[in-house]
């Protein structure tokens, strides 16, 4: 389980860094939420587990939110070039 907690803290942080840079690192960020949750139930390295958990739901969000914009960004583009 410490393996667990501080691959989850390690996905955590590239999950929630990458997601200012490329929006596919929504996959990090998810799986950091995974793998937090069975040290946060067993209590082993709950500290790690815990950080992991939030940089990985904001993670998510931002990608989330970073991918609606650019999807946004791309319908006003084809509609103002179609007129």
């Amino acid at each position: 389980m410490k393996g667990l907690a501080i691959a989850s803290l390690i996905l955590g942080i590239l999950g929630f860094t990458g997601s200012f840079i490329f929006s596919a690192s929504i996959i990090f960020a998810l799986l950091a939420v995974s793998l937090a949750i069975p040290p946060i139930i067993k209590g082993v390295q709950r500290a790690f587990a815990i950080t992991e958990l939030i940089l990985g739901g904001f993670g998510v969000i931002i990608s989330i939110i970073l991918i609606w914009i650019g999807f946004g960004i791309q319908i006003i583009v084809k509609t103002t070039k179609t007129g």
